[in-house]
């Protein structure tokens, strides 16, 4: 299992209740770490005393972006010391992914972000995932996207409905929790391969797929996108990421995309399928709503190459995300997912 990094940098310095957080603040921005040495709710509070500092108005996409860097950076360097595999800050929540991810540290320090991160995912492992596209709950391990907002299932469910192809082989392209794998075995697909490159994604539904019903047609692989196939696939399905931008933790790179990530899916999905074969994307429109770019992904793919053509294209209002989730929320747009349905062409090429 990936865990996060302990601290490995210059030796902090202190910081409690009493501390003058407005002073604590000048200290991260200059490069200082600080380690709280009292009460969980301290760093709590040095946390808001820098997203107060830091933040900008509006939904400027660009402004968000540098904002979220400089908050990234500057707050990695709140610690709080672990000790013996339990927070050595009082009134802290006890958060079961030490015991498991840090058996062999006895003493060391982790950023607030961090521990709020696995404090977060250890409550959804625990507790499980219900989604309204499924009749059994997911528990995704420390690390794993899974979405706190359903419409884009509901299409791909509404889609499967109405699907009318060949269901023998299917591959699910970055799976996460595995909602969309699961979709798809539920749908009637003899053989599903579902693909991640984070292995915490990958260990958490094996977790899910060994317990009752067990599921024995899911296969999963470690690799970047669909990796090298011997049999072709009637169906290549991917929820890429949405936006584009740099990542610096495994959720980013769900939520992210490189430069090449979708050149590099077509001409995979292209020689993964079989003649006739479609490709779904779940996508958005959140590249115009905030007009971080107008190239669309998959429109460029559709004019720039012969390799697909559009079978049809469903779109659906985006409400908000669960309040249960610490994921920033997005407001003042009115976003629309997408589920884009590909043919593949016979000619062409890769």
């Amino acid at each position: 299992m990936i865990r996060p990094q302990p601290y490995t940098g210059p030796a902090p310095l202190n910081v409690n209740r009493r501390s003058d957080l407005n002073a604590a603040v000048d200290e991260l921005l200059a490069g200082e770490a600080l380690l709280v040495t009292d009460r969980y709710s301290t760093g709590l509070s040095l946390l808001t005393a820098l997203r107060l500092r830091l933040s900008v108005e509006g939904n400027d996409y660009t402004r968000q972006r540098a904002y979220r860097h400089q908050y990234q950076e500057a707050s990695k360097r709140i610690l709080a010391a672990i000790r013996s595999q339990r927070l050595d800050l009082m009134k802290a929540p006890k958060i079961g992914w030490l015991e498991v991810m840090y058996a062999d540290l006895p003493e060391f320090y982790l950023s607030l972000p961090q521990l709020q991160g696995l404090n977060s995912s250890w409550q959804w492992h625990l507790r499980g995932l219900k989604l309204p596209v499924l009749d059994r709950r997911l528990h995704p391990l420390h690390g794993t996207y899974f979405p706190t907002r359903h419409e884009h299932l509901h299409l791909l469910a509404d889609w499967l409905e109405r699907y009318d192809g060949a269901r023998d082989r299917a591959v699910d392209v970055g799976t996460g929790c595995g909602v969309l794998a699961l979709m798809l075995q539920a749908a009637g697909f003899s053989e599903i391969v579902a693909t991640d490159i984070n292995e915490n994604a990958l260990e958490g539904l094996e977790g899910d797929l060994s317990k009752p019903p067990r599921i024995t047609n899911i296969t999963l692989k470690k690799t970047y996108l669909i990796g090298p196939v011997g049999d072709r696939f009637d169906l290549v399905l991917f929820n890429p990421p949405w936006l584009p931008g740099e990542t610096h933790s495994l959720l980013d790179q769900a939520i992210y995309y490189p430069d090449n990530l979708f050149d590099d899916f077509f001409a995979a999905a292209w020689r993964a399928l079989r003649p006739g074969g479609r490709v779904v994307l779940l996508f958005s429109d959140l590249l115009k709503t905030t007009g971080v770019t107008s190239q669309h992904p998959i429109v460029r793919e559709l004019k720039r190459r012969k390799r697909f053509e559009k079978v049809r294209l469903l779109e659906r209002p985006v409400g908000s995300a669960s309040k249960k989730t610490r994921r920033r929320k997005r407001t003042g747009t009115k976003e629309k997912v997408q589920l884009w349905e590909l043919r593949r062409r016979g000619g062409g090429g890769a």
